[in-house]
């Protein structure tokens, strides 16, 4: 019996309890993509009452009925708590990412830290910024994105470069792109090899305590990059798509048919007259045209065009070049994780036809990522990509020949093709028929890239970890070419030119490190690593020309079809570096931070007593937030001051500069032709490391709870030793001889915000911004020097001076025409010219004679341009209803200077079209007052020289991207979330420069002269259609 009341007066007891309580239950998913979130926190607000979410997201917990809320947390995930009603028994949340948390882990060089940790100046980035405007590479996705990290394009063509600059130049000899980390091992190749949709997110370190750990390499900055990795739940099946339409942004205005044939009379007239040629207008200003068979093609009249003549308009070559681009991308992963391990796989492909016809990219991509735990103290993992590339290229960026110039300044009274003689028209002398050059010539690069980084990670001791990593990196290219003989390359080869090569560079890391990790006495947190890694770059390259064809049926194909042939060419090197490093890692109390951190560089490159440097760093940093009395103040959530130093390097020469180096040569000698050698260059055996050496001042502020961050950063850099090729007396059998010679400097202030301004349930609004100022000047020249031409008869244009910045434009400054015979005879030059030298001096450009001796000479030359931009910026704005969500991103920069090669072609002379501009503008007697451009003559003693005129203002603000998309929550069984939107790229430009775009480089990675403009592909305005698909 006393068992049997105990039993009842227990059961009675439960009953009671449970009555007393409510059981809830529920899912919690991503608010980003409706996918369920496993081991979120559920618990009872005020108690230690909870439970987690399994696989699947659910959850079921007692909740006792006085209770108010529940609250939900998550790591990566704003807390969110959520309020009860009166016996609820059923409740979904979902929960968003918050990118700001403070114990977010963040991938540094060789580990990782908290956020909270840092010591240096790193920026990050996640996937969702980086994909929001549908980028080909991971260089166009941090476009304006982060302060101090200037991107630029070289020009608009499917697959184009795009230069980085992480504060300011380093070198103008160098390059100045920064290093590359893809999973922990150094990546080689472009940046377009790389799958943007394949990484979960990019660090970016900016300051030398960041950067010291990759000594030689890091001197230019360093990205690092994580690909995605599976995540604990069910197997996750993700499948984007976008697919997209471009046009060309704007187009340049030249004269149409009708007002081309009265310019060249014009032309012709202003010949007869100031130059008292003997000359006749070249079209009939009354009646028909006629057939020119001296010249080959049809000389319309005025009348002709009213009539009706080519549409009554002429031939407008862009629209001939130019076409509606189409682009298209998809990409499909498997992912998934368990207690033994992650696994993603992922494929990708990419398909863009350019603007102009001819010109696309194409990209296939397969990726796998696997990390798999043996035991408790082994992990083992590997993250392997295979990428093939295909870029149809058209001919763009350069003086020559170039597809654009054709397209500009073609005459627009000339027809595709000529009825009367039977074929195309072709000026040869000035431009090949842009039809032609499109269907005649073929430019084709196909690159192979295999990456892979494994390794395996074994827990020694408790605290200490061995990690052994093996990486190799393969790119391999293959290009060709073909110019037909309608094309100018091609005919003046004569009869069609063919051209093959072939290279490869294979670079294989091998890495061991140890980790030892500690918290003493609960206020002491240590954290030491130290490794030793070895790399081995091979490489090899091979090309052969030949030219004068039967015909072009073959194209390069059959380069045995080829009647002559250049010399072959052939290359094969190998470098190595091999590095010892260390870092110190000290956290008192989560306030007062310490990090060092060193590396011994050894490369191959240098000779024996110069192949080794060391390369230091040091950071302190004060968490200022987290003393008692700032906490008092209620003011800042979080508070953090920084400061840094530290060194990184640079060994980027070739491989063989430093040893002697024999090229093979023929020779008489004693009457016969004997085989000998002579050097190849004159090499340097004293050539040292390029040395950078940086401090930073940092601050971060965090204010309400961290929805208003701000963080300021303020460095000084200073690079000596810069590796260059300076001329050299040619009495040495040489002319150039790279040494060790002068100093650069960058200094710079780098401002970021991030404002989350509205977080509601229903409504979000949060702004990222970022500007950047970068003063660049240069130290310890022996004199003035220039970089390297910029064609064959441009050359000086930019100078490299003590004391001023690398891009300086360096030229004559115009002071207007001369307008009256007065002018002229003014000018001590012309004091004493003759009557007929006077006359044709009117309506010339006049240059300021800055030296005060007679006659403009090289001496008058002065800074006319500067192409560093005064400040670049970034901004954008993300609004989210509901599940609707736009986002716009603006981007610019102000205060830069372009130096526009185009108008130096625009000679207004002879049968090269104008633009409407120059037109109108253009000097006559009567409206010389306004006039911008010279008379309109048939004269060759016409030459412009570098000047003002060429120099215009770079500065533009850009809608870079416009992304709107609704996200449709388990839609359909089996589908976690749809997501469909619309993405729309350079939708607007607000700039003063007169040509495509202001955004171009045609020089790409060429830090000695950037900012020029030369006939280079346009961009393009992008709509796109985007589908994202979560199972």
């Amino acid at each position: 019996m006393r068992n049997i009341a105990f039993f009842l007066m227990a059961f009675l007891m439960t009953c009671q309890i449970m009555a007393q309580e409510v059981v809830v239950k529920g899912t919690v998913v991503d608010a980003t993509d409706g996918s369920p979130l496993i081991g979120v926190n559920v618990l009872v607000r005020g108690s230690s009452v909870g439970t987690i979410t399994d696989v699947e997201g659910k959850f079921s917990l007692n909740v006792p009925k006085e209770s108010k809320a529940l609250v939900f947390s998550c790591i990566g995930y704003q807390e969110q708590e959520v309020a009860l009603k009166s016996k609820q028994k059923m409740l979904n949340v979902s929960m968003h990412e918050d990118a700001e948390l403070l114990d977010e882990v963040v991938v540094i060089g060789y580990g990782g830290a908290k956020k909270s940790d840092l010591t240096g100046a790193v920026s990050v980035i996640e996937s969702s910024d980086l994909l929001d405007a549908n980028p080909l590479s991971v260089s166009q996705g941090l476009q304006g994105k982060i302060a101090g990290v200037n991107v630029t394009q070289t020009d608009g063509a499917p697959g184009a470069g795009m230069n980085i600059l992480i504060r300011g130049i380093n070198s103008f000899s160098t390059s100045t792109e920064p290093l590359y980390v893809v999973d922990g091992v150094p990546f080689d190749g472009s940046t377009s090899l790389i799958n943007p949709s394949d990484i979960e997110s990019l660090t970016v370190l900016k300051d030398a305590s960041s950067t010291a750990i990759y000594g030689s390499r890091g001197a230019n900055g360093v990205v690092l990059i994580t690909t995605k990795q599976g995540r604990r739940g069910d197997d996750r099946i993700e499948f984007s798509a976008n697919y997209g339409f471009s046009n060309v942004i704007k187009k340049i205005d030249v004269l149409d048919g009708p007002t081309y044939i009265r310019y060249r009379n014009e032309a012709v007239s202003n010949y007869i007259y100031y130059d008292n040629a003997d000359d006749e207008l070249p079209y009939p200003v009354t009646g028909e045209g006629y057939y020119d068979p001296a010249l080959g093609y049809y000389r319309p009249s005025y009348e002709d065009f009213e009539n009706g003549y080519l549409n009554g308009v002429g031939t407008d070559w862009q629209d001939l070049i130019f076409q509606t681009g189409v682009t298209q991308e998809y990409n499909l992963s498997i992912s998934g994780a368990s207690e033994k391990g992650n696994y993603s796989v992922s494929g990708g492909y990419y398909d863009q036809k350019g603007i102009i016809s001819g010109s696309g990219y194409e990209r296939i991509s397969l990726r796998t990522n696997i990390n798999r735990n043996l035991r408790d103290f082994i992990r083992v993992g590997t993250s392997t990509s295979v990428v093939r590339t295909v870029g149809d290229f058209v001919k763009t960026s350069t003086s020559s020949n170039s597809v654009v110039r054709s397209a500009l300044w073609y005459p627009s009274d000339l027809p595709i093709y000529d009825e009367n003689k039977g074929g195309y028209t072709q000026v040869d002398w000035l431009a090949a028929n842009p039809y032609l050059q499109i269907r005649d010539s073929k430019d084709q690069s196909i690159t192979y890239n295999v990456f892979s980084s494994n390794y395996v990670e074994i827990d020694l001791l408790k605290n200490l970890k061995f990690k052994q990593t093996a990486g190799v990196n393969y790119v391999g290219s293959n290009y060709y070419s073909y110019y037909g003989r309608n094309t100018l390359d091609g005919k003046n080869a004569p009869n069609g030119r063919a051209y093959q090569s072939d290279s490869w560079n294979t670079r294989l890391v091998l890495e061991s490190m140890l980790t030892y990790d500690k918290v003493f006495r609960k206020h002491h947190h240590l954290n030491v690593m130290a490794a030793f890694t070895a790399e081995r770059s091979d490489y090899a390259n091979k090309s052969i020309s030949v030219y004068d064809f039967d015909n072009d049926y073959t194209l390069m194909w059959n380069l045995g079809a080829a009647k002559k042939q250049d010399k072959p060419q052939s290359g094969r090197g190998m470098s190595s570096l091999a590095s010892v490093l260390g870092r110190i890692n000290y956290n008192l109390k989560e306030k007062y931070l310490f990090t060092a951190s060193f590396r011994y560089d050894g490369s191959s490159k240098f000779a024996k007593d110069n192949r080794w440097a060391f390369f230091p760093s040091v950071a302190v940093a004060w968490r200022a937030s987290e003393e008692p009395f700032i906490k008092n103040w209620n003011v800042f959530s979080n508070l953090k001051l920084r400061a840094s130093y530290g060194q990184t390097g640079n060994q980027a020469i070739n491989s063989y500069q430093t040893v002697s180096s024999l090229s093979s040569v023929n020779s008489a000698l004693n009457g016969s032709i004997v085989s000998g050698g002579v050097d190849s260059f004159l090499n340097n055996t004293r050539l040292i490391w390029e040395t950078t050496e940086q401090t930073d001042l940092g601050l971060e502020m965090g204010f309400f709870d961290n929805r208003l961050n701000l963080t300021a950063d303020l460095y000084y850099k200073k690079t000596r030793d810069l590796l260059q090729n300076i001329i050299i007396p040619s009495s040495t059998g040489f002319g150039s001889k790279i040494v060790n010679s002068g100093n650069m400097i960058n200094r710079g202030l780098e401002l970021s915000m991030k404002a989350f301004i509205l977080t509601g349930k229903n409504f979000g609004w949060d702004i990222n911004a970022n500007i950047a100022f970068n003063e660049n000047k240069i130290k310890g020249l022996e004199k003035d020097q220039f970089a390297q031409a910029l064609w064959s008869d441009v050359d000086q244009v930019f100078i490299q001076r003590n004391n001023c910045p690398v891009g300086y434009i360096y030229g004559y400054v115009e002071d207007g025409f001369y307008d009256n015979e007065a002018e002229v005879r003014a000018d001590p030059m012309y004091a004493n010219a003759s009557q007929a030298i006077i006359r044709s001096k009117l309506g010339e450009i006049k240059y300021k004679d800055l030296d005060g001796k007679p006659g403009i000479t090289s001496d008058d030359r002065t800074i006319i341009g500067d192409v560093n931009p005064d400040f670049t910026f970034g901004f954008t704005n993300n609004l989210r209803w509901k599940d609707l969500s736009l986002s716009m991103f603006f981007q610019g920069c102000v205060g830069n200077d372009i130096f526009n090669g185009n108008l130096m072609e625009q000679k207004m002379v002879e049968v090269s079209n104008i633009t409407q501009d120059a037109y109108d503008t253009r000097w006559t007697p009567d409206n010389y007052e306004s006039a911008k451009w010279p008379k309109p003559t048939e004269s060759q003693g016409r030459q412009f020289q570098v000047s003002d005129r060429f120099v215009e203002d770079g500065s533009y603000l850009r809608l870079k991207s416009l992304n709107l998309e609704y996200n449709f929550k388990n839609p359909i069984k089996f589908v976690n979330s749809l997501t469909i939107g619309v993405t729309m790229t350079n939708l607007f430009t607000i700039t003063g420069y007169s040509w495509y775009d202001p955004e171009v480089n045609a020089f790409g990675g060429d830090a000695s002269r950037r900012g020029v403009d030369v006939f280079s592909y346009p961009s393009s305005r992008t709509y796109s259609l985007n589908l994202k698909l979560v199972l």
